[in-house]
């Protein structure tokens, strides 16, 4: 069974966990599209935290692409 990753934002901190194995990508784009923060991180069962203070304000747009598929959410800063 493939599980799917959670994310969650609170006080402008991106927190990303998965249960699965594997390389994720996490991008983060603008309402244009534009790519404002990109990594790479094991998916090993851990938790992990981005501080995304320095992006600025508006509607954001969250993607999270490894093994068990794509997964894409909005959120607003």
């Amino acid at each position: 069974m493939i599980e799917v990753p959670e994310a969650s934002i609170s006080h402008e901190v991106l927190r990303v966990s998965f249960s699965s194995s594997g390389i994720y990508s996490v991008t983060v784009s603008d309402s244009m599209g534009s790519p404002v923060y990109i990594s790479s991180l094991p998916a090993d069962g851990l938790e992990y935290s981005y501080d995304l203070s320095g992006i600025g304000e508006g509607a954001f747009t969250l993607t999270l692409e490894g093994p068990s598929g794509e997964y894409e959410g909005v959120f607003n800063i």
